[in-house]
């Protein structure tokens, strides 16, 4: 089970508490921070270096996500990747010519920005502030008015891009992410309640 922005500290020492007590193992990320974008404002324009251009995830790309960052449990990841790669809006950047991204953002289904993502080998060039400023165009283009992100607080490059494409830190809100697995559950008992 995953418990996606819980209020730190009060909710959380409440979950965290709970699970605790039905045993099983409980995780918590690095602290976050939740970034607000207003897309009724104008974004300003991003440039890509010659040789790349804009593109976007689709289900081939799940098994990318999943080397690129693991959360434990890879065949349900799989199938969530998926679904949200069908599903919902994304955006990267590829270098002309190829389909494997260097930098890469989705949307979630519960209305933020995530699984932002820059190729170590590609880092602090700006990419990531491009791909969020394409996801912020195409949700605008959907009639969204705003939407917001959530980046670990010590994670400096992914809270800059995000600022850099025109985000404001949301102030006094500290947003946990919380897995809890429980002691009996198998893998297969947890893809069970995912599959159709």
């Amino acid at each position: 089970m995953y418990f996606r922005v819980v209020k730190h500290p009060h909710d959380s020492d409440i979950v965290v508490k709970t699970c605790k007590a039905m045993d099983g193992t409980t995780t918590i990320e690095d602290p976050a921070v939740c970034i607000h974008f207003d897309l009724i404002k104008n974004p300003s324009k991003h440039e890509l270096p010659n040789g790349f251009v804009l593109s976007e995830l689709n289900e081939n790309h799940a098994e990318q996500l999943i080397q690129d960052r693991n959360f434990g449990c890879p065949r349900l990841n799989l199938l969530f990747y998926r679904y949200i790669l069908k599903n919902y809006p994304s955006a990267a950047v590829v270098e002309q010519g190829s389909t494997v991204p260097v930098a890469y953002i989705a949307y979630r289904p519960e209305g933020c920005l995530a699984l932002g993502y820059t190729n170590p080998n590609y880092r602090g060039r700006g990419f990531l502030k491009v791909v969020v400023h394409e996801m912020l165009r195409k949700l605008k283009q959907l009639g969204f008015t705003h939407t917001c992100g959530y980046a670990a607080a010590n994670n400096y490059p992914s809270v800059k891009g995000m600022l850099a494409a025109g985000g404001v830190i949301v102030e006094n809100y500290q947003p946990d992410f919380i897995q809890y697995i429980p002691r009996h559950w198998t893998e297969d008992q947890c893809l069970s309640r995912f599959q159709a």
